[in-house]
């Protein structure tokens, strides 16, 4: 038969699932930062700078304007934007749905359907 010291009875449990020392309760807003290394951005164009045009100086020093070629990929139009890969990372609040207990400490439940 186990010793007394390893049996935890009903009401041990209870005392035990009293959220006391938890930090958190349901229904409070957490904070999470939330990071992505590839988010595609618009930005301005660097060549033409969002003017869709730029100049082309001939060798006899005439200048001929040109449709932008970087911002006006294969047969469109140029747009005076472009998209760019670049890191992003914001804050996310979310609500506390459900608080427990594992072996390895407290954890909480929390919808990400916000």
């Amino acid at each position: 038969m186990s010793d007394h010291s390893e049996v935890v009875t009903t009401s041990e449990r209870r005392k035990m699932a009293t959220h006391d020392d938890c930090p958190y309760r349901i229904g409070d807003t957490v904070y999470v930062a939330v990071a992505v290394s590839h988010s595609r951005k618009e930005v301005v164009c660097p060549i033409c700078f969002g003017k869709c045009s730029v100049v082309l100086i001939l060798g006899n020093g005439e200048r001929q304007p040109v449709e932008c070629g970087f911002c006006g990929a294969g047969c469109e139009v140029p747009r005076g934007v472009v998209w760019a890969w670049a890191p992003c990372s914001n804050v996310r609040s979310l609500i506390i749905t459900g608080i427990g207990k594992d072996d390895r400490g407290w954890y909480v439940v929390i919808d990400d359907r916000q």
